[in-house]
């Protein structure tokens, strides 16, 4: 799957990745909890990190939803330096057909030792 985003991060430091999905005709409606899980460069979930609930999410109708996570490098586990995914699934109501689709996006996260 090809990533969305990619976010730069030092080791200590807090950021928050998101993701979005857009709709051409009207507009989308976040359904239920949206999730994330972070994975480490060889593709392991990162523990404290499977199947997590998000931060927030955009939680009204409107063309672009966003879902975003408060990644905190040194909690609930230290990231060392390396290369990240953090995959966010969620669905939404879309208004022009009333379908839900589900939504799975993946955001890269480099982070670094060093400043």
């Amino acid at each position: 799957m090809p990533a969305d985003a990619a976010v730069k991060m030092n080791v200590g430091e807090k950021r928050t990745p998101f993701s979005q999905a857009t709709v051409d005709t009207g507009t989308l409606t976040i359904q239920g909890s949206p999730m994330y899980t972070l994975y480490d460069s060889a593709g392991a979930v990162v523990t404290g990190h499977s199947a997590q609930a998000v931060t927030g999410f955009d939680n009204t109708a409107l063309a672009t939803v966003r879902v975003w996570k408060l990644l905190d490098s040194t909690s609930p586990t230290v990231l060392a330096a390396g290369r990240y995914r953090i995959v966010f699934t969620f669905s939404a109501l879309k208004s022009a057909d009333s379908l839900t689709e589900i939504f799975v996006r993946e955001v890269i996260i480099y982070v670094s030792a060093i400043p």
